[in-house]
């Protein structure tokens, strides 16, 4: 039994290390001129919302960036949350998410919704969806769509 603890320790360092060579690194913080859209579902996020919506205002190295939120019927405060960070801005639009039709699951509709919505609004190069519990660091898409363009 020691054994066979040894050798799955072994070949998972050695998993380690081929992921630690292997695995693409995020890309570097030069800025990002297209037009970026950040997609965000939200339903019943009160307790989150907030820092994930600051966190993604706060974005670095973007010339122009606009972040979506669709709350998609939230029972909780995520809506007025939201409204009062849309009242401080212009970088953000909230949207009220549609009555989920028969063979779509909640979370896909819901992205699907930011996407048109993203469509109609804007001619926007890139979006990047993130969940509500996300919180993003200040040049985080902006490395993300820099890694995108290497790879």
């Amino acid at each position: 039994m020691t054994t066979i603890i040894y050798v799955f320790g072994f070949l998972l360092a050695i998993h380690s290390i081929i992921n630690a060579l292997l695995l693409r690194r995020p890309g570097n913080r030069e800025p990002v001129q297209e037009k970026v859209a950040i997609l965000i579902p939200a339903r019943n996020e009160a307790l989150k919302i907030e820092e994930c919506l600051t966190a993604a205002l706060a974005q670095k190295h973007l010339a122009s960036f606009h972040l979506f939120v669709l709350d998609d019927g939230s029972t909780d405060d995520t809506n007025a949350i939201i409204r009062s960070i849309v009242a401080k801005t212009d970088r953000l639009t909230l949207l009220r998410g549609q009555e989920l039709p028969e063979g779509w699951t909640g979370k896909n509709f819901a992205c699907w919704q930011l996407a048109n919505a993203a469509a109609q609004t804007g001619d926007f190069d890139y979006l990047v969806f993130i969940d509500a519990d996300v919180r993003l660091g200040d040049g985080a898409v902006a490395k993300s769509i820099n890694a995108l363009r290497k790879h």
